[in-house]
């Protein structure tokens, strides 16, 4: 059997159980209710008899409005007997249903027969006055008309109860029946829904988890070509389609020249590219499952701790100088790290790192050009201070040599001068 035909199969049986139940329940509260009404009616007999007998009481005391009490006395005698005919009879209007019970009618008619006796002495009670009515009462009723009547009522009560509790006991046995019987037919289909469906299912579930722990070789036996059938198929063709993009994902990251660790939340290594076994210098079996701490000098411990819980919590390190164990020694690496979600939860750490031995190696030549061409330049500004200095003192020994040459030009042109002026005279 298909499986939309076992659930067509296992909801039209739940159909039928519900519809089956609800006529049960109608039946039985149709009965119920008409039951009540009776027992409600037949109470209210009792009552308006216990009235009457009030009444008759009242109307031989003084200052009572006999009238009153005798025209209410009549109208329940018009109810009670409107009452036993209904009883009897059935009557639509007040919700009373005609009773089958043998006992009931037997019961009703000895009412209806007691009634007929009682009716007759209350008209003629009602018509005397208030002085004689309480003696004529007791005459008339001779004591045990009128109880004898009620206790007849008693026992219509009482018959109409234990009817009543009757259809009640039947009804719960039969519900606890049909509920038994109904329980063992939805087990059996439900032992046939779960090893139908439940079973495929599981399987599934197993899976997908196998899916998210990253193996996507896994695949299901297509046994069907219902629903759970197309499932497995869907389930195969899902996997299959997901290990093409994972299995590029995962020659990319072997490819590129940055290594790539992952970690979990304990900092243990799960996941190694060759770059990060190659510029390491380490076997796959001697980083994998082992924890961070022992590829870290112990100084710097501390700092890849705080970027290690600064990713779990959520956020990214980006261009961090870490200091981890070569192979072939201690040096730095600069890492981006980056937090492994999976279904909204973060599990574990993606560290891309980048051997900067080299580059630091530059930098410090760099430093060290940079430190000898500042020597070299202050030795060069001293040449050119001290340069100036003698090109200075130069010009002036220059412009003093210039001076005493000018100095001698006029004291000799003043000889020449004086030695013309003696010839003169």
């Amino acid at each position: 059997m298909s499986l939309r035909a076992l659930i067509i199969t296992a909801l039209g049986a739940a159909a039928f159980v519900v519809l089956l139940l609800l006529v049960l329940g109608f039946y039985f509260s149709e009965a119920l209710k008409g039951d009540s009404a009776r027992i409600n009616s037949a109470g209210h007999e009792l009552f308006l008899s216990y009235r009457i007998a009030w009444h008759l009481e009242e109307m031989a005391e003084e200052g009572e409005d006999v009238e009153a009490l005798k025209k209410q006395v009549r109208s329940d005698m018009d109810e009670i007997e409107a009452t036993l005919w209904g009883l009897a009879r059935g009557d639509p209007e007040r919700g009373i249903t005609e009773t089958k019970d043998p006992e009931e009618l037997k019961a009703l008619s000895e009412n209806l027969d007691k009634w007929q006796e009682v009716k007759r002495v209350l008209g003629e009670l009602v018509t005397l006055s208030p002085d004689s009515i309480q003696e004529e009462a007791h005459k008339r009723f001779d004591h045990t008309l009128l109880p004898d009547f009620v206790s007849s009522l008693h026992t219509t009560v009482h018959l109409m109860d234990r009817s009543s509790a009757s259809k009640l006991s039947l009804f719960k046995v039969t519900f606890v029946v049909f509920t038994g019987v109904s329980f063992l037919t939805f087990a059996c289909i439900a032992a046939l829904l779960i090893r139908r469906i439940l079973r495929p299912l599981s399987e599934v579930a197993e899976g997908i988890e196998r899916i998210s722990e990253g193996d996507f070789t896994h695949r299901l036996s297509v046994r069907s070509e219902d629903e759970l059938g197309r499932l497995a198929g869907y389930y195969n063709e899902t996997a299959q389609k997901l290990r093409e993009p994972v299995n590029h994902y995962r020659e990319l990251v072997e490819t590129i020249p940055d290594a790539v660790v992952e970690l979990d939340r304990e900092g243990y290594i799960s996941y190694a590219n060759e770059a990060a076994l190659a510029v390491g210098g380490y076997k796959r079996e001697e980083m994998l499952f082992k924890n961070y701490t022992e590829f870290v000098p112990p100084p710097s411990r501390d700092a890849w701790a705080r970027v290690f819980n600064t990713v779990l919590g959520g956020e990214t390190v980006k261009n961090s100088e870490q200091a981890v164990n070569f192979k072939d020694g201690t040096g730095s690496v600069e890492m981006n790290a980056f937090p492994i979600w999976r279904e909204k939860e973060i599990v574990g750490v993606r560290c891309m790192l980048r051997d900067i031995r080299e580059q630091k190696r530059m930098m410090d030549e760099l430093v060290r050009a940079r430190e000898n061409a500042e020597e070299m330049a202050k030795k060069l500004r001293a040449t050119v201070e001290e340069l100036e200095e003698f090109a200075l003192l130069a010009v002036r020994r220059e412009l003093k040599m210039q001076e005493i040459k000018d100095g001698l030009k006029r004291m000799r042109e003043k000889r020449d001068y004086g030695e013309g002026s003696d010839l003169g005279h």
